[in-house]
């Protein structure tokens, strides 16, 4: 299957208590957030990204990872950041030119949009980037962003979060601020891709364990 689905993927005291702490770190580094990565190997949680992943883990397994890679994606669909691409070890290849996929690539939704689809390709790049292959997809899926949609996909699959009107981001779009669509991304590694930080609280804060209700 090109991408799963998920409705109601954690309980609801569980993801309400989450999406109070993501939407508590505000803008925090908002320019920054796809490029904001830290790793997390299913120790004692954190944080509740922590929290959220082991429970994400034990509902659906966790694909014999050893860690995980997870960002906050906050995207105003107008100016889409990242064009179609496969999730990779981004410093591996930057290094050695090495291409390496984690095994699962993983989104959790926080809202409810307009657009700002994930669209996921049966396309992979390949090894320098240039080209996709096959050279023409074949096959397509579509996720819309809910709130406690969890959705996942092969780690080599290219795929792109589509703008406001659904389209794929090519250049940014006219018009008035949009709501942001929040997100956790997460990706599902077989190895820690290289320096990725562990979060030690000094960024976002607002993720530190509380209580659930």
């Amino acid at each position: 299957m090109l991408l799963s689905v998920h409705d109601a993927a954690l309980p609801d005291a569980e993801f309400r208590a989450l999406w109070k702490a993501v939407h508590a770190v505000g803008n925090e580094r908002i320019r920054q957030s796809y490029w904001t990565t830290f790793w997390y190997d299913f120790g004692a949680p954190k944080n509740a990204i922590d929290r959220a992943v082991l429970r994400l883990r034990e509902r659906f397994g966790g694909w014999d990872a050893k860690g995980v890679e997870w960002w906050l994606g906050r995207t105003d669909l107008r100016r889409v950041p990242i064009e179609l691409h496969a999730d990779r070890d981004n410093r591996l290849f930057d290094q050695t030119g090495q291409l390496r996929h984690p095994k699962e690539s993983s989104v959790l939704y926080f809202n409810r949009v307009k657009g700002g689809s994930l669209l996921v390709l049966d396309q992979k790049q390949s090894r320098d980037l240039k080209r996709l292959i096959p050279k023409t997809a074949r096959d397509w899926a579509l996720a819309a962003p809910r709130p406690n949609r969890f959705v996942h996909f092969p780690g080599n699959r290219v795929h792109a979060v589509l703008d406001a009107n659904n389209e794929l981001p090519s250049k940014p779009l006219r018009g008035p601020p949009t709501p942001l669509r929040w997100a956790l991304v997460v990706n599902w590694w077989p190895q820690r891709p290289r320096e990725v930080p562990e979060w030690d609280g000094r960024i976002y804060p607002a993720l530190a364990l509380r209580p659930v209700p």
